[in-house]
């Protein structure tokens, strides 16, 4: 239930993504300790997780040293895309809304780094697909063998398919 702690960071003031690992730890303050901040901590700036953009730019800034860091900095880009549609403004946005090419770009080769062959693969696979709007692709994977309990995502994502529903929806 507590929110994960991002890999990347960006300076709000210099705007530049640096992996969170690799940073220098200058102080360490504990959350809701009444311990007034270090002397060189207290004109720090802030730190954020970077939007879609900013996962986007960090993947052209950041040397990957494995793909998995790639493939992470894609995932989240992917992800924080998404969280535009989870607000109420915007639930109920037309079906054949259009996607950035760089952010379709990034979908594709997410795709591509995903490795086949997990029911949990297929059906991401199967999402990306659907909201690239190869609805035929994704169908094709969903005949795929799952496990029962991924029926509900299953018949989701082909509703949308057939439904040729490009936007982030609610799979449960």
């Amino acid at each position: 239930m507590l929110p994960q702690v991002p890999l990347v960071l960006e300076c709000v003031v210099c705007q530049k993504p640096f992996w969170r690992n690799g940073a220098e730890v200058v102080a360490e303050v504990r959350a809701w300790s009444d311990v007034a901040l270090p002397l060189g901590c207290r004109d720090a700036p802030y730190l954020i997780e970077p939007g879609e953009e900013g996962y986007l730019g960090a993947l052209e800034r950041l040397i990957a040293e494995h793909p998995d860091e790639e493939r992470l900095l894609r995932l989240h880009a992917w992800w924080k895309g998404n969280d535009h549609h989870r607000s109420p403004s915007t639930k109920h946005q037309l079906a054949g809304e259009s996607t950035s090419a760089r952010r379709e770009s990034n979908m594709e080769a997410l795709m591509r780094q995903i490795e086949p062959g997990t029911p949990d693969s297929t059906l991401m696979r199967a999402e990306l697909l659907r909201e690239l709007g190869r609805f035929d692709d994704a169908l094709q994977l969903l005949e795929a063998a799952l496990p029962a309990g991924l029926d509900l995502a299953r018949k989701r994502i082909r509703a949308l398919c057939e439904a040729r529903d490009r936007v982030v929806r609610p799979l449960g």
